[in-house]
């Protein structure tokens, strides 16, 4: 239960990015001449339990560990005041190594039960959040979650090399999909808990500036955001499907954004 508390706010994010990526995995990919597809199928259900379980278990080690890193400024937020290392329902201690043993099994089990690319990916984001994000950008710069959201990218790489066993275009393009939609998400919310990202000195953008100049730099994220998710269409042949969507999504985000301006 506590232990589940330490990690969870990353599962679902991760579970979903996970399956995005295998939605938009093409036959092509994995199909060659000859293969017998019975058989490709099943090898490919059979990655999807380890690889999806590998992958959450990464990213739950990672938020883990950085909820040991900010548990003296969690204690202080009104957001993060009933987290399980602020109530001490869970040690510092015991967080620490629950953290470090998960994420030892994650990349363990994504090596030896998908393939090694994902391991190593999967170690790469961990590594990248706990200590690019948490312990370096967070508390000193205001473009933190700029850079930082590179982690949180990183598990449609994972997911599109566990099921594919390389990287392309179209894994790449996702990633930036998802790196550039994460600072208009974040700062967004950071608006509304800007006092309190003010109060433990904290650099968060809408904390550290006006609410017009962070609008303007969401909008800005927000107009790459869109490019990007049309570029994807014919690199990974999404059909017109997609890009209603995408078009249709992208200018009700692109209004949103404006409105606030």
């Amino acid at each position: 239960g506590n232990r589940m508390d330490v990690l969870m706010p990353q599962l679902g994010e991760t579970v979903a990015e996970g399956k995005i990526t295998k939605w938009f995995v093409k036959a092509g990919d994995i199909v060659k001449p000859g293969d017998n597809l019975f058989e490709i199928e099943t090898d490919k259900t059979s990655m999807e339990v380890p690889a999806t379980f590998g992958g959450t278990l990464s990213a739950g080690g990672a938020n883990a560990v950085n909820m040991f890193i900010d548990r003296d400024i969690d204690a202080k937020m009104k957001r993060t005041a009933n987290r399980p290392l602020v109530t001490g329902a869970v040690t510092p201690r015991n967080a620490l190594i629950f953290a470090l043993t998960i994420e030892v099994v994650a990349v363990t089990l994504l090596w030896f039960a998908v393939n090694p690319l994902s391991a190593m990916l999967a170690f790469a984001s961990f590594a990248f959040y706990v200590g690019v994000y948490s312990m370096w950008l967070k508390r000193r710069y205001s473009s933190n979650i700029v850079i930082g959201g590179a982690a949180g990218a990183g598990p449609v790489l994972i997911g599109w090399a566990a099921v594919t066993g390389s990287l392309g275009w179209a894994p790449w393009l996702l990633f930036l999909l998802i790196f550039l939609w994460t600072p208009p998400h974040f700062w967004a919310l950071a608006v509304k808990y800007r006092e309190d990202y003010a109060s433990v000195n904290v650099p968060m953008l809408p904390s550290v500036t006006t609410l017009n100049v962070t609008a303007r730099k969401i909008l800005a994220y927000t107009l790459a955001l869109v490019v990007v998710s049309l570029v994807l269409a014919p690199v990974a042949d999404l059909g017109w499907i997609y890009m209603g969507a995408a078009l249709i999504s992208g200018g009700v985000f692109i209004w949103s954004t404006l409105a606030v301006l």
